[in-house]
C-alpha cells in the first residue's frame, strides 16, 4: 500500500473489522503544542541465557518503567499547567517535595511592559480563558484611568491637551501674526479692498450651473441663491464661462458662482470676483441639501452673520476674503441666522444655523426659563481649495497664483490655509 503499511488484524477479530494504519505521523498541530514529547519506548525482552540440559531456564526480569514525559512549559498542552503537572497524574510520577516549575509572565506584567492589552492575552490559546483575562484587563485599565481623572480634578490641574495633527501643526513662514504690517498692506491693495472698505455697494451674486446640469445642481443652486444676500439664479443655456463673466459684470454683479458636476454629482464650486478676478476653484464633498438634514428649519429673509474661523496663512486669508465678499459688510449686524466657514486641516466646513429661544420648565426649580438652541437650516458641505487664478477665468492662457500639489507635500502637519 505504498509507504504506509496496514497493521495486522488482531486474533479473534471478526473478518472485515476496521483497523488503523500503522506508522502514522503526528499532525502539525500536535507537534506545535508541546516542545518535546517522548513517547514510551517498546520494552525489549532480555536476551535468553545459554541453554543447559537439565537446568530450567531463568525467568525474564521485570521491565524497567518508561521514562517520564517532558511537557512544554508554555501551558498549551491539555491537562498540564505552566511548569509541569501535579504529582500523581498520568503524566509524571509522584515525587517527594514536588513543586511547580517557573511560570510564564502574567498578563498584567505584559501590559506593564507596554505590550498592550492585545499582546498580553495573545499567548493564551483557550478562547474562553482569553476572553475572561481580556475583560479583566480592560476593566482594570478603565478603573485606573478614572482614578487618574478623579485625582486630577481633586488637585485642580487642567486637562491635558489631546495630541492631534491639528494641534501639532508646524508653523511656517506663511503664517500671519496679529499685527502683520506686510499682510495688512496686501489686503489694502488687493481686489477686495473696495468691498471691505465700504466704498462699494452691497455685493450682487450671480449663481449658475454647468452645461446640461442635473436636478441636484439646480436644487443646490437654488439654496445657494437663498443663502447669499442679493443673489440671483440664472440658467446657463450653453453660454461660455468667459462670456457669462463679462455679461454678469456689465449688469452690475460683483461675484459669479458656478456649480460644477460630474456624473450627476456636484464636485466643484467656481467663485469669481468681478470684474477683474481673482478666480477660486474649490472641490465640493459631503453635500447635503436642506431636505436631507434631520430636523432642519426654513431660512429667514434676514441677512446672516458670517463667521470665518481658523484661516491663518497668506493663502488662508485670501480664501477668507473671497468668501467674505459674498456677504454684505455690517459689523453691527444682529441676526438669528449664522453662516460659518470653519477651516481645519485645509478642509473648509460650511454650516448654516439659526438661534431658537424657547421657554422650558426647570424640573429642579420648577420655574420657567428661556433656553437657546441651534437649528440647522442647510445646506451643508465641505470645500477644499484647488487653485487660485489671477484675473478672470481662462482655462488656456490664465496665470495661476496658487495650485494644489498633494504630491509635493512632505509633512502631514503642514497645511496651506
Amino acid at each position: 500500500m505504498g509507504r504506509r503499511e496496514l497493521a495486522a488484524e488482531p486474533e479473534g477479530a471478526p473478518r472485515g473489522a476496521p483497523y488503523r494504519l500503522a506508522k502514522r505521523r503526528p499532525s502539525t498541530r500536535a507537534r506545535r503544542r508541546c516542545e518535546e514529547v517522548e513517547a514510551p519506548r517498546a520494552f525489549e525482552a532480555q536476551p535468553p541465557e545459554d541453554f543447559c540440559p537439565g537446568r530450567k531456564p531463568r525467568p525474564p526480569s521485570a521491565p524497567s518503567p518508561p521514562p517520564p514525559l517532558r511537557v512544554a512549559t508554555h501551558g498549551t498542552c491539555s491537562g498540564s499547567a505552566a511548569g509541569g503537572s501535579p504529582p500523581g497524574s498520568d503524566r509524571t510520577p509522584a515525587k517527594a517535595g514536588w513543586r511547580p516549575g517557573p511560570r510564564t509572565k502574567s498578563a498584567v506584567t505584559m501590559v506593564a511592559n507596554n505590550r498592550g492589552v492585545g499582546g498580553a492575552v495573545g499567548h493564551i490559546k483557550n478562547k474562553a480563558r482569553r476572553g475572561k483575562v481580556l475583560a479583566r484587563l480592560l476593566k482594570a485599565k478603565q478603573q485606573e484611568k478614572q482614578a487618574r481623572r478623579e485625582e486630577r480634578i481633586a488637585t485642580g490641574l487642567p486637562a491635558a491637551v489631546p495630541k492631534t495633527i491639528e494641534s501639532e501643526r508646524e508653523v511656517d513662514v506663511t503664517f500671519t501674526r496679529d499685527h502683520d504690517e506686510e499682510a495688512a498692506w496686501d489686503q489694502e491693495e488687493d481686489e477686495f479692498a473696495g468691498h471691505f472698505s465700504g466704498a462699494g455697494g452691497p455685493p450682487q451674486t450671480l449663481v449658475t450651473t454647468s452645461r446640461r446640469a442635473s436636478v441636484l445642481s439646480f436644487r443646490f443652486a437654488a439654496e445657494l441663491a437663498g443663502l447669499f444676500p442679493n443673489a440671483l439664479f440664472k440658467k446657463r443655456k450653453g453660454r461660455e464661462l468667459k462670456a457669462l463673466g463679462r455679461l454678469a459684470a456689465d449688469r452690475g454683479f460683483t461675484n459669479l458662482v458656478v456649480i460644477n458636476e460630474d456624473r450627476k454629482r456636484v464636485t466643484g464650486l467656481l467663485v469669481q470676483h468681478l470684474p477683474a478676478g481673482p478666480t477660486f476653484l474649490f472641490q465640493v464633498t459631503n453635500l447635503k441639501l436642506r431636505k436631507e438634514i434631520k430636523g432642519h428649519g426654513n431660512p429667514l429673509t434676514t441677512k446672516p452673520e458670517l463667521i470665518l474661523n481658523n484661516f491663518l496663512t497668506r493663502v488662508g486669508k485670501r480664501v477668507a476674503r473671497v468668501l467674505g465678499a459674498l456677504f454684505p459688510l455690517d459689523p453691527n449686524l444682529q441676526s438669528r441666522q449664522v453662516a460659518t466657514f470653519h477651516n481645519q486641516r485645509d478642509y473648509i466646513f460650511f454650516r448654516h444655523h439659526r438661534y431658537i429661544f424657547e421657554e422650558r420648565a426647570n424640573k429642579r426649580t420648577k420655574q420657567t426659563e428661556v433656553v437657546s438652541r441651534l437649528q440647522e437650516l442647510g445646506p451643508k458641505f465641505t470645500l477644499k481649495l484647488k487653485s487660485i487664478q489671477i484675473g478672470s477665468f481662462d482655462s488656456k492662457h490664465g496665470e495661476y497664483e496658487w495650485v494644489s500639489a498633494p504630491h509635493r507635500q512632505w509633512s502631514r502637519r503642514k497645511f496651506v490655509n
